[in-house]
């Protein structure tokens, strides 16, 4: 289950415990102060196995009753209760200081740094304890003991935002998690498509049992290299050569964590069998898709985005991809949830819901985690998934071991040597609106706004032929598959560039281009111009 795949990707990036200070009391006037680092400290890690781990000193000055402090780091865990990550332990104060070198795990959320007198617990005395806080964010390939990559994994943090991506587990699962303060939220969202299939009743048993894959090309079980890594080799232990999987990563100056990773997706090579066996899948062919992804971990809000594309490496197929997505039980009520086209009051969902009926264009689903909670209550929050294009559905998954999941199936269709894309947001915060705010702007950002290149703003045109030119870039369904000015139908290519012609009246003019692709989101830009002769 998802759920439990947010602690395998703590203990995966971390590697380290969490644990309080044992519990004393503190004497009176105690007081500490970390000097060095002076500032709000930001640690870029590489999660790679076998990477050097971030060290750096740690120094300040204590009151005198103080003989050896703790260097933690210290924050609120989902469920509000104050933990720490302990960084070094009974550092000898001499004549008021103290200073040391500290390791820092992998990965560690916002916290803040504090000395904590040895036998102090954490919960004691807070505001005599001064420090400042500590960012990170992680980056990474997870590899298996032969050095060979097998998954991908990255975390970035800031304020109060916290996203996560991990994709090394059997199942090329999708962890995002965005933290809300007081108290913390966590969210899961927008898997990739399972290895084990979802609840189907295709493909699941009415035990539960997976009779298919859920992601399949040409109507072949298909594993991309993480699944080929845990569920083939780990899990059926069969002697299959594991494919490769690259990844890179960036971080723009805007603070935003991309990550891009792709590898071709393998099916096994005599028969469809599933569970898959020796004898079916002695070896794995390629399907001839091979698949990408780009995950933007967005510095300034909770959100974490996600392109996904298909791309032939000849003819044309089809791909069939069922996402699940899983939120978290609510802590304070019952969850609730708004589809797309809905208004009005969260709604709450029933045991394997199927919610049919969805537009073919972008929408969001919001889930509420308190169905009843006020706008505004700190003791819920309101997430939102955004697709680019819509599934064929979304079915909840009670009766699957999933209270709050739901899964997203998509059939895409590959041209030859073409792709076929989609894209999946996850954003979190307190108040339905402000997630209404990020979620429209991730719309809004689906689709390029194309760019007239001749005339120019304000030029005049003589005449009443106006032709027009420009250039469209790919959104995150691909390019558009229609552009228009003015409401007549350009011309595109392959390269993204337009082309239409038609007459105009003398006089001054807005023309305006339209692009509009094959989910029927729009984006537009206008330039002024004047006919005259």
């Amino acid at each position: 289950m998802l759920v439990g795949r947010l602690a395998a990707v703590i203990a995966l990036l971390s590697g380290t415990m969490i644990t309080a200070s044992a519990e004393a009391s503190p004497g009176p006037g105690t007081f500490t102060k970390i000097t060095t680092p002076s500032t709000t400290k930001f640690f870029h890690f590489d999660a790679s196995p076998g990477a050097t781990t971030n060290h750096f000193t740690v120094s300040g000055k204590t009151s005198a009753d103080v003989t050896s402090v703790d260097i933690d780091c210290l924050y609120t865990s989902s469920t509000g209760e104050l933990s720490s990550t302990p960084l070094a332990t009974a550092v000898a104060v001499s004549g008021g200081a103290f200073s040391t070198v500290v390791t820092v795990p992998n990965l560690i959320a916002q916290c803040r740094l504090r000395a904590v007198p040895t036998g102090t617990a954490i919960t004691d005395y807070l505001g005599s304890y001064n420090g400042p806080l500590l960012y990170s964010w992680v980056t990474g390939i997870v590899r298996d003991s032969s050095h060979v990559a097998v998954g991908t994994a990255a975390g970035d943090e800031k304020s109060d935002g916290f996203g996560v991506y991990q994709d090394s587990d059997e199942c090329d699962g999708v962890v995002l998690t965005a933290t809300i303060a007081p108290p913390n939220m966590i969210v899961e969202g927008a898997s990739a498509a399972e290895c084990v299939a979802g609840p189907s009743s295709s493909n699941v048993t009415s035990s539960g049992t997976s009779t298919a894959s859920s992601l399949q090309v040409d109507h072949h079980n298909a594993y991309w290299p993480p699944m080929v890594a845990g569920y083939l080799i780990g899990d059926r232990s069969l002697a299959v050569t594991q494919p490769a999987l690259k990844a890179t990563f960036h971080r723009s100056s805007n603070g935003d964590l991309a990550m891009t990773v792709s590898g071709l997706l393998m099916r096994c090579s005599v028969s469809d069998t599933y569970p898959p066996t020796s004898t079916s899948c002695p070896s794995l062919v390629s399907t001839g898709v091979k698949y990408q992804r780009v995950v933007t971990v967005v510095d300034s809000s909770h959100q974490v985005r996600i392109g996904d594309s298909f791309i032939s490496t000849g003819g044309k197929h089809t791909v069939s991809a069922e996402y699940e997505t899983v939120l978290p039980l609510p802590v304070t009520g019952s969850s609730g949830y708004r589809f797309p086209g809905q208004t009005g009051q969260f709604h709450a969902v029933t045991s394997d819901q199927k919610v049919t009926g969805l537009s073919s264009a972008a929408g969001t689903i919001l889930e509420r985690s308190d169905l009843n909670a006020f706008e505004g209550d700190k003791q819920a929050a309101t997430t939102g998934i955004t697709y680019s294009r819509a599934p064929a559905n979304l079915r909840f998954m009670h009766s699957s071991g999933e209270p709050d999941g739901f899964a997203m199936p998509y059939t895409l269709k590959v041209p030859a040597n073409g792709a076929a894309h989609l894209a999946l947001v996850v954003s979190n915060a307190v108040t339905t609106a402000d997630v209404k705010k990020l979620t429209a702007g991730a719309v809004g950002d689906f689709v390029a706004a194309p760019v007239i290149t001749s005339p120019t703003n304000g030029a005049t045109v003589h005449g009443h032929l106006t032709k027009v030119k420009g250039t469209v870039a790919p959104g995150a369904n691909g390019l558009p598959v229609s552009v228009s000015v003015n409401g007549h139908h350009a011309t595109t290519t392959a390269s993204g560039s337009f082309t239409v012609s038609f007459n105009e009246s003398f006089g001054k003019h807005t023309l305006t281009a339209v692009a509009t692709d094959i989910a029927g989101s729009t984006d537009s830009s206008s330039i002024k111009v004047t006919n005259k002769t």
